[in-house]
């Protein structure tokens, strides 16, 4: 029996990977570098030390960690000022899961701060049991340290949870932490061992109500 849901936040809940990746492209342009799709979807999921070392190792002109920190900083401006936008579905799966008395929490691969800020900011604070970010584990995602945390703080069974993922390295991680998986893509195609990994692929979160009352 299926007794909680574990939500991934950026290209999950938060439509934020598009504005992320064009942040980058827009201080990179200031330095006379640019980033393409490929190597910025190579880091969606992951944790940020990863993505860091990622960064410096391709851009070793570049003050990665200063750049990184730019653009957090305007994409904090940004949805302090219009808001975060949330995907569709997210609302009628989170009112669904309440009423259905399932238990919820957030596992996300960014820091703690900007966690609750966005949460806050998009009104989806009351909706979670509990939230756990990545500077708050060992190992990021794809290491399963993120999901074996929420398995046990939710005090429950890993074959009592599904967690939703947009990401390749979250998807790893769910299965490494023996967590059925539903993948919801966003800028990265579900394909090859993710796929198989993956207990289902759907297409939105539009889909997820549908699919659990089907189980």
């Amino acid at each position: 029996m299926i007794k909680a849901i574990i939500f991934d936040m950026d290209g999950l809940m938060i439509d934020s990977e598009r504005t992320t990746y064009n942040y980058y492209n827009h201080l990179l342009k200031q330095q006379g570098e640019s980033m393409s799709e490929e190597f910025y979807r190579s880091m969606i999921g992951s944790n940020h030390k990863d993505n860091l070392n990622r960064l410096q190792l391709n851009y070793k002109n570049v003050d990665c960690k200063q750049l990184v920190a730019n653009v957090y900083e305007l994409i904090a401006q940004e949805f302090d000022t219009v808001g975060p936008t949330i995907k569709p579905g997210l609302l009628e799966l989170l009112d669904y899961l309440k009423t259905n008395n399932y238990l919820t929490m957030v596992a996300t691969s960014s820091s703690r701060h900007r966690v609750d800020h966005i949460l806050a900011k998009a009104n989806l604070t009351h909706y979670f049991n509990d939230v756990i970010c990545g500077d708050e584990i060992k190992n990021g995602k794809p290491a399963p340290d993120i999901f074996l945390e929420s398995i046990k703080k939710l005090n429950i069974d890993s074959h009592e949870a599904y967690v939703l993922e947009d990401s390749p390295a979250g998807i790893m991680a769910s299965f490494l932490a023996d967590v059925k998986v539903i993948a919801i893509p966003d800028m990265v195609t579900i394909e090859g061992q993710p796929a198989q990994l993956a207990t289902e692929i759907l297409p939105s979160l539009n889909h997820v109500i549908d699919y659990l009352e089907k189980r």
